[in-house]
Order: C-alpha cells, then structure tokens, then sequence
C-alpha cells in the first residue's frame, strides 16, 4: 500500500507541477492534504474490504488532483465523478461523469440517480465551502446514492481555527470576498466540526469518524501554535459520514 502511495503522489505531482504555476502553487499548499487523505481513503477502502462489502465504486465530487490520485490508487474500482468538469483532470480510463451543480440540490426532483450499484465511497472535498446550497441537503442527496454499508469523506476549512479567530480579534474579516466567477466563487460558508456532524445527522447519517488537524502547507505562527492547542484551533476537518456507522 506504500508504494502505490508513493508512486500515486509522485504521478499526480509531476502533472500538477506540468499545468502552470497556480496548478504548482495549489499542489504545493495542499500535497499534505493529499497524502493525508489518500492514506483515510485507503484505510476505509481495507476496512470495507475486510467486513465482506468490497469497495468496487466510488464517486468523486468535483474533479481535481484528487480524482488522478484516486485512479491510481484503485486501478480495479469504478471511480465515477459529479460536478463540472475539468478536462485536466479527466481520468484516463472509461468512468461516468455526472453534469450536477450541488447548489440544485434543493430540488429533489433534478437529483441524478446513477445507473447500476450505488456508490460504496464518496469523496466530497473541500467543495462544501464553495456552495450556497445547505450541507444538509447535499448530504441527503449523497446518501440516496450511496450504499447502505457506504462511506462519504467530506473534507472542508475549519471556520474557527487560530488563525481565523485572531483575525476576527484584530478586526479583519477571516474570510475572502465571493469571486465573481460562476465556476470558481470561493467560500460562501465554512463550518464547524460541530456543524458537520449536526448536518449530517439531519440527513440521516451518522459520524464514523472525525478529524481536525493541520494538513496544509501553511507555515504562519498560527498553524504552528495551533498544533499544540484542542484540535478545534486546528485549520482542516475530515469527517467519514455512513449511513450505517457500525458497518465498519
């Protein structure tokens, strides 16, 4: 499992570095994140495997690095994906993409349902942030697509880290204005751990685990500090969501 890691990694940073010099500067601050995640993504894959119920698909929202990473780590899987798509990161073999803006989620009657088996694995990552529509009704689309012993992995900003509550002291607004660009606004929201978890249970989910810790590649004094405070100072949160916790 190491050495599809290493290998995975290594294949998505050289395309990463081969895109141009946003694409580097993002690879740069979130490769923490990536091998992070990847490991979670990997572990939860085992962990299924090993209660009878296969990991054999898996969707992915909002391609990105990610999606190169995740065809490399699962060569055997179907690995779907939802959102708008970027041709950079189509993936290399045959998958299905879902046109879906999860801000329609409101409407239950626009929800895509997939052909075939429900998904065993959902990868929402740093997306939640960039969306208008209310987590919960996008959990509760999720989980009409997901299996019954499936998992989603969210991963979103933690809104009161350090760094955002000295900001906040000093006067300044932690967070940056909505861009004006309809495929890339920047966050709307960012959310609590607690927040999370209260969410997804309103859509019928329940925790299986949860994370807050340091992943990305910041270097300021408040990351540092944070490091040595409660995790709730920390700068990013991962929750596994299942509809059926104890499954795992």
């Amino acid at each position: 499992m190491q050495n599809r890691l290493r290998d995975g990694i290594a294949y998505v940073e050289d395309y990463a570095l081969s895109l141009g010099d946003d694409s580097t500067t993002y690879w740069k601050y979130h490769k923490q994140r990536f091998e992070w995640t990847a490991r979670l993504i990997l572990d939860l894959a085992a962990r299924l495997n090993g209660a009878g119920t296969p990991m054999r698909k898996m969707l992915d929202v909002g391609p990105a690095h990610q999606t190169l990473l995740l065809e490399q780590l699962f060569p055997d899987a179907q690995i779907d994906t939802l959102g708008f798509l970027d041709q950079r990161y189509a993936l290399k073999r045959q998958t299905v993409h879902i046109h879906f803006d999860l801000n329609d989620t409101f409407d239950r009657e626009k929800w895509p349902i997939p052909d075939g088996e429900k998904y065993d694995i959902i990868v929402l990552l740093e997306v939640i942030e960039h969306l208008y529509t209310s987590p919960r009704l996008i959990f509760a689309y999720l989980k009409e697509i997901l299996q019954p012993h499936g998992l989603i992995v969210t991963q979103t900003p933690n809104a009161v880290s350090l760094g955002r509550r000295i900001k906040v002291l000093a006067g300044r607004n932690p967070y940056d204005l909505i861009r004006e660009s309809r495929t890339n606004p920047g966050h709307f929201r960012e959310y609590t751990s607690k927040e999370m978890c209260q969410l997804a249970e309103a859509a019928g989910l329940a925790l299986v685990e949860a994370h807050t810790i340091n992943y990305f590649n910041n270097k300021g004094l408040p990351s540092r500090i944070s490091g040595f405070l409660p995790a709730s100072f920390r700068d990013g949160m991962t929750h596994v969501f299942g509809s059926n916790a104890g499954s795992t």
